[in-house]
C-alpha cells in the first residue's frame, strides 16, 4: 500500500490518499497513463516532468507503445512492482 501511495504522490494524481490497496490500484490504473521506460528514466525528478511523459488516455498510449516499440519486458517489470503501470497491449 505504501509504495502505490508513494506512486499516487510521485504522479501528482490526487490530494488524499488512498486507503487501501484496491483503491490505490484503481486511481493509478484509471488516472496514470506512462510508458514504464520512460517513467523508470524520470524516477526521482519532479511532478513537471513525469506529468510531460503521461498521455491523456490508454488507447493513446498503446499507440505511443506500438509506434516507438518501447515495450519493457513483463518479468522485469514485475520483478519492480510497477504492475499496477501494465495496460494490455494486442499486437
Amino acid at each position: 500500500l505504501l509504495f502505490l501511495q508513494a506512486l499516487v504522490i510521485e504522479f501528482g494524481i490526487s490530494k488524499q490518499l488512498p486507503t487501501s490497496i484496491s483503491s490505490a490500484t484503481k486511481l493509478l490504473k484509471a488516472s496514470v497513463h506512462v510508458n514504464i521506460k520512460d517513467y523508470v528514466a524520470r524516477r526521482g525528478k519532479d511532478q513537471g516532468e513525469l506529468q510531460q511523459i503521461m498521455q491523456p488516455s490508454k488507447s493513446a498510449l498503446r499507440k505511443d507503445i506500438r509506434r516507438s516499440n518501447r515495450k519493457s519486458s513483463l518479468k522485469w517489470v514485475k520483478e519492480h512492482g510497477l504492475n499496477v503501470l501494465l495496460i494490455g497491449i494486442s499486437n
